[in-house]
């Protein structure tokens, strides 16, 4: 990431919401099909999401007092740490886009980015790839211009910085989605 920085590089990161993990729809009793990637990744298992429930309670606690959803909060999170980190979510479904979407709306307070931050320096957290315990880094930088730098080649978007409502709606499928 600092390379990122320095560079004036985008960084778009991946799965942002942990393929569901981030949105509190995941919980012990959580069972997946065994043709679904999730089935075999460390996360997933009942003792994970059990050692990782604090900061899904959290995410919970800070949605239910901004009016959002927890994949909201995990979203704002992104956006408010560097103006060049654009999360973009997946999904097939278009109330979870609308939902999404939303995050853009949220403002996350400093006070709520240092308690995210306390939190997950709490929580023992597995790696998908390696099942080995981390502390992720916790970012308190806060930036609410929420602008990204873009490639020439998103269509009708320039190199300059552009609002990231911008960029979503450069990539929202045509004509607009039913309500």
């Amino acid at each position: 990431l600092p390379a990122c920085e320095e560079l004036g590089i985008g960084f778009v990161p991946y799965s942002p919401l942990g393929r569901g993990y981030l949105t509190g729809k995941v919980d012990e009793s959580t069972t997946y099909d065994k043709s679904d990637i999730r089935s075999g990744k460390p996360r997933f298992t009942p003792e994970a999401i059990r050692a990782s429930r604090a900061v899904i309670d959290l995410l919970e606690n800070i949605a239910a007092q901004k009016g959002g959803t927890p994949a909201q909060i995990a979203l704002a999170w992104l956006l408010a740490q560097k103006p060049w980190i654009v999360p973009i979510p997946g999904t097939t479904k278009p109330h979870r886009l609308r939902e999404n979407l939303g995050a853009v709306d949220l403002t996350l307070t400093q006070a709520d980015l240092d308690l995210i931050a306390a939190e997950t320096a709490r929580t023992n957290v597995l790696l998908p790839a390696f099942g080995k315990p981390s502390r992720p880094t916790s970012a308190s930088s806060f930036n609410s211009s929420r602008r990204v730098r873009v490639s020439p080649s998103v269509p009708g978007v320039a190199r300059r910085g552009v609002r990231l409502t911008e960029l979503l709606k450069c990539m929202l499928p045509r004509p607009p989605l039913p309500p």
